[in-house]
């Protein structure tokens, strides 16, 4: 059982739904979280989470270290990532500001998270 955690903004997001019982769910939800803590967050787990912004913008990394860190923390946290076939994909495109930073992870082919950093 994990709690529900979706955002009204999601199209299937379900107003009266505490709690969810799909491992797929659960996953995402994990993901998500794993996502977006910061390193040191985490009491008793200071290496848990990926700090993207950090990760992204102040140490210049590439794509694929980017990949390769999310990839190492989704085998280290999620539990339920042993389950299904996890694909994640960052690319950097050319911003006016700054660089953005895509992420897309796809579980089974099916399902996605997908996460621009502008």
């Amino acid at each position: 059982m994990e709690l529900y955690i979706k955002y009204p903004t999601d199209p299937n997001y379900d107003p009266y739904q505490v709690q969810t019982n799909s491992e797929i769910e659960m996953l995402i939800t994990q993901i998500q979280t794993l996502l977006f803590t910061n390193t040191g967050e985490v009491m008793g787990s200071y290496r848990f989470g990926c700090d993207l912004e950090k990760l992204i913008y102040d140490f210049n990394a590439s794509a694929y270290n980017v990949k390769s860190i999310i990839i190492e923390q989704i085998n280290q946290y999620c539990p339920l990532a042993e389950k299904f076939n996890i694909d994640v994909n960052v690319e950097f495109l050319k911003g006016e500001v700054r660089d953005i930073g895509l992420i897309d992870i796809t579980i089974d082919s099916r399902y996605a998270i997908k996460i621009s950093m502008l």
